[in-house]
């Protein structure tokens, strides 16, 4: 498009503003976007961007929050996940998680409001749902980011059988210490843990 005079965007503040909406963004995607949106002069499409834009002025003002928020960032993690033999970090899960379920609650939000918000709502349609993954995620993985105790009845067992090393092993050394501590060669205090040693 060819913007008359040049400095027409200057005097408009285009820069001012777009600086602001970068300051608001909740994704890299979004500062992304940001970063190359320039003025049309499609007429159908600016008329488009206002009406999205306005429902989600409306939304943003009405008492229900909008299920959305700050946008985990995954893309490096799932395209590095190409790779055959690759793996994804255990902590990304939980992003990916997230973004599973920002999506299926943006879209049920918009679903139940489609009469207010149509134009919304047709963006959310490409919005997949994946209560599968999401179910299977949270079978394996805490929501801190590690692997859960019965992701696998392998992982299962090796577990108990750690645990029962540590407690027989806290035991001895529990053992030792009272009877060092009867001969006179500890004080009183008793053996510490720290960071599993």
């Amino acid at each position: 498009m060819k913007i008359y005079p040049k400095s027409l965007l200057d005097k408009l503040g285009y820069e001012q503003i777009r600086r602001a909406a970068l300051e608001l963004t909740q994704s890299v995607r979004s500062e992304e976007l940001l970063e190359t949106l320039q003025p049309s002069s499609d007429r159908k499409r600016v008329e488009l961007l206002t009406q999205q834009t306005a429902e989600m002025l409306d939304i943003l003002a009405n008492p229900d929050p909008f299920p959305m928020y700050e946008f985990p960032e995954v893309r490096d993690y799932l395209s590095a996940s190409k790779a055959e033999g690759s793996l994804i970090p255990l902590p990304a899960f939980v992003d990916i998680l997230k973004i599973c379920a920002i999506s299926r609650n943006v879209k049920k939000f918009l679903k139940h409001r489609s009469d207010e918000y149509p134009q919304l709502t047709k963006v959310s349609e490409g919005l997949i749902p994946m209560k599968e993954l999401e179910k299977h995620v949270r079978e394996k993985v805490t929501e801190h980011g590690e692997l859960r105790d019965d992701a696998s009845p392998e992982l299962q067992s090796i577990r108990r059988k750690l645990n029962k090393r540590k407690s027989d092993l806290r035991g001895t050394i529990n053992r030792a210490m009272s009877k060092a501590s009867k001969d006179g060669m500890t004080s009183d205090e008793g053996p510490t843990i720290r960071n599993g040693r």
